[in-house]
């Protein structure tokens, strides 16, 4: 009987805190269509809500993209035999370059490093355009699948 009250008292002090946890972060309203603000305040548009979806060499479905990636992936020495699946999220400028590559999701180290490196050697894209003016356009969650060649 004592083990029951203590597991009842656990559990509604467990709640209480899970209560207490949501009433003290406000909920705050952002704009769906702005995605973030970069340190000069510059807006960065996400991938969906541009007007004119960026474009690599034509192609506006990431598809010539990821084949350009996968032909200028190279397996670093520690790692020759590394197997999954990378994610990043990175910046597409008005003037068609990469900024702001961040590896949300790596295998290691020195696999992140070869990734963050040959997507800031892109060539330059067809930049987004909102409102009929080129901007700074987010893409999220690029997948570079590394496997054994």
């Amino acid at each position: 009987m004592e083990h029951l009250i203590t597991i009842v008292a656990l559990l509604m002090s467990i709640n209480c805190c899970a209560q207490n946890n949501t009433q003290q972060s406000p909920t705050v309203e952002v704009p769906s269509t702005i995605t973030y603000r970069d340190s000069l305040n510059r807006v960065i548009w996400n991938y969906d809500d541009v007007d004119v979806k960026p474009s690599f060499q034509n192609d506006t479905t990431l598809l010539s993209f990821h084949k350009w990636v996968d032909a200028n992936i190279y397996y670093p020495e520690d790692q020759p035999d590394a197997i999954g699946w990378v994610i990043a999220d990175f910046d597409i400028m008005p003037d068609g370059t990469l900024s702001n590559v961040v590896i949300t999701r790596g295998l290691c180290e020195s696999i992140d490093r070869v990734n963050r490196e040959v997507l800031f050697k892109s060539p330059k894209w067809e930049p987004g355009r909102k409102d009929n003016k080129p901007c700074t356009t987010r893409i999220t969650g690029f997948r570079t699948k590394w496997m054994l060649r």
